[in-house]
């Protein structure tokens, strides 16, 4: 587990610059690299031509409602495969953002960074209005009964490479799954929620099961997507969790 840091919370400036009091989850992938924006971090992967994860802070104060205007711009950061949001509407797939506009306050200027391209999935639109929707709410009702809450969601690719399907002229790789986490605090210990979803039209059933049907162990989606969650003073905390991955895969 990567070493500890734990910033202090700073006052926020005029456009809520991202307070970070847990450390960033860190990718195992050499295409990859974090880019920061005023509420929220991304980390881009070149190779798969998305992002592999968003991470945020999110407080009830942040939640807005109401129709946001939709317009992408490509994020010229990006080292390789710059896809733009014309390639991005030309997919049979809905843009998504992981880092939410109606999570972003009301400052137009944060609410305009979500629609950065390094900030979008492409996902199945069936989904997107059901399942990832769904997901939202409910990390929103956290956030409104426990005050500041952490969210984590990216895709999840297929571990066989030769597996792997890409479009856009390939440059950008078809999610395979999803992911949603959010870690919370109960009593001043950590609590986590982890959902993993598959990218494709929903069943009637998925539409409208118990959120729980897609409840997921932290440690076999690290395992799936080479990414450490969590710091490790964190970490420790789920050791329950941990300890039930590794006895199945431990022999």
């Amino acid at each position: 587990m990567k070493k500890f840091a734990l910033l202090f919370l700073l006052l926020v400036p005029a456009l809520g610059a991202f307070a970070e009091d847990i450390a960033s989850p860190i990718a195992n992938d050499s295409s990859a690299y974090v880019i920061e924006n005023p509420n929220y971090k991304t980390c881009y992967s070149d190779r798969y031509g998305q992002p592999l994860w968003s991470f945020y802070k999110l407080n009830s104060s942040m939640i807005v409602s109401g129709t946001i205007t939709e317009e992408y711009k490509l994020d010229n950061r990006v080292k390789n495969n710059k896809i733009t949001p014309k390639e991005m509407a030309s997919s049979p797939f809905e843009k998504v953002q992981l880092f939410p506009a109606t999570h972003a306050g009301s400052n137009p200027t944060v609410q305009k960074s979500t629609f950065l391209t390094t900030n979008v999935v492409l996902m199945s639109k069936q989904l997107a209005d059901t399942t990832w929707t769904r997901i939202t709410k409910d990390i929103e009702d956290i956030s409104r009964n426990s005050g500041n809450v952490y969210v984590i969601s990216g895709p999840v690719f297929d571990k066989e490479t030769a597996k792997i399907k890409y479009m856009l002229g390939n440059k950008c790789a078809i999610p395979a799954f999803f992911y949603r986490i959010v870690l919370y605090y109960e009593g001043g210990s950590p609590v986590y929620k982890c959902w993993k979803f598959t990218n494709r039209i929903p069943s009637d059933y998925e539409r409208t099961c118990d959120l729980d049907t897609y409840r997921y162990n932290l440690y076999q989606l690290e395992a799936e997507t080479g990414i450490d969650f969590f710091d490790s003073a964190v970490d420790n905390a789920f050791r329950k969790d941990k300890m039930k991955y590794l006895e199945k895969h431990i022999k």
